[in-house]
């Protein structure tokens, strides 16, 4: 990608600095509508750093909040609208199950399971639910009470989806800085100036989502005195895990859903055929989370209790492979809006560790907001200025 901007490419319409999935997105997006646009990335395009860098993440609908649930169904129509531009597979529709086990969690009405199955059937989404029998029959690779099944759920092809943005932006003429740090921003009446060490950019609006280094990018931010987003990194245990010998097609993307044990924290995503070595199992601590009284602590746990054909379990820990790394927001919504005291710099960050699921209408939402001085979304609860004392 090019290091050093010509002067005729100084001038620019938008500025995105950050080049992981929302940056890249947000480019899809604005390009339709402005003629020079150039992305800032400290880094290289999916560095080992980078939330979204690795093989899969999952997509879904089944949230608490209807409101979110509204808006992961919105995103998947954008993620089918980008699957039809082009011949790679972004999405890989599996179904996103959800199980609870009386054993480790005795009220199963009360479960995430239970309550997210409640709220996508209410909103008339596709769904399903099994009680032990049920889930028997149909995923026996499962030892659990009750499951339910968010219908349209999958996962999402992480390389392909970056190869398909990163060609939509060639296409377009955006300009590409790798390896660059922006070292001071500076907002004027028209617009802004982003200085590198190599380069100075003007530009008329400049989206700011760098990820995991966003306060540390907001310092450099003429007049920003102390203001910080609220965030705290975190860093789930996972890894992938060998099936048993002559098993692999029980954990295959054609036999397996997207699973969730949300209560105590547990993930998993099938193996992806060609692209994962083994099945992806996670495990972080949810809000309420007990390490005193959960008999879950760590991923083979997870795998102990609820995935019984696993008589063996080997697990593969690749530091090459991703980070899987991500920020919390203190109040657990993101944080997409106008920078607070600022008319021409666009803040998107705090994506919580499910920002993948929502990249396309978050990155539509940036480019309205930096080109269309507003929204179709109502976006009134990721307002950035809610931080401001």
């Amino acid at each position: 990608m090019n290091t050093q901007l010509t002067n005729d490419k100084a001038h620019q319409d938008l500025v995105i600095i950050g080049a992981g999935v929302m940056g890249l997105m947000t480019a899809y997006y604005a390009a339709p509508f402005a003629r020079k646009i150039t992305i800032i990335e400290r880094h290289c395009i999916g560095h080992l750093l980078a939330s979204s860098t690795g093989e899969t993440r999952s997509i879904r609908n089944d949230y608490l909040d209807p409101f979110y649930a509204r808006l992961a169904h919105e995103a998947r129509t954008l993620w089918d609208a980008l699957q039809r531009t082009t011949d790679e597979q972004l999405i890989v529709e599996t179904g996103c199950l959800n199980i609870a086990k009386s054993a480790i969690t005795p009220n199963l009405n009360k479960t995430y399971a239970a309550l997210a199955h409640k709220n996508i059937a209410d909103l008339g989404f596709a769904c399903r639910e099994f009680d032990r029998a049920a889930l028997q029959a149909t995923y026996p690779q499962f030892d659990a009470d009750y499951a339910s099944l968010d219908i349209h759920a999958g996962i999402t092809a992480l390389p392909a989806i970056r190869r398909t943005l990163l060609a939509h932006a060639r296409a377009n003429n955006v300009q590409i800085l790798e390896n660059t740090d922006v070292q001071r921003i500076i907002e004027g009446a028209d617009g802004v100036t982003i200085e590198t060490a190599t380069n100075t950019i003007y530009a008329r609006k400049a989206v700011l989502s760098p990820g995991r280094w966003i306060n540390e990018l907001l310092p450099t931010i003429n007049g920003i005195g102390n203001y910080r987003l609220p965030l705290t990194m975190v860093k789930p245990d996972w890894a992938y895990f060998v099936p048993p010998a002559g098993q692999a097609h029980l954990y295959n993307t054609d036999t397996l859903p997207v699973f969730a044990y949300l209560d105590i924290g547990a993930y998993g995503h099938p193996i992806y055929l060609g692209h994962m070595p083994g099945l992806k199992v996670g495990f972080y601590h949810p809000a309420d989370f007990d390490p005193v009284t959960s008999v879950i602590q760590r991923p083979e746990d997870f795998i102990r209790e609820c995935l019984p054909g696993f008589t063996q379990i080997e697990r593969i820990d690749d530091p090459m492979m991703e980070s899987c790394s991500y920020d919390m927001v203190s109040d657990d919504h993101f944080i997409i809006g106008a920078l607070p005291g600022y008319q021409h710099l666009i803040l998107g960050s705090g994506w919580r560790g499910t920002g993948y699921k929502f990249a396309p209408l978050c990155g539509k939402i940036l480019a309205q907001l930096a080109l269309h001085h507003g929204t179709i979304y109502d976006i009134r609860a990721f307002d950035p200025a809610r931080f401001v004392r």
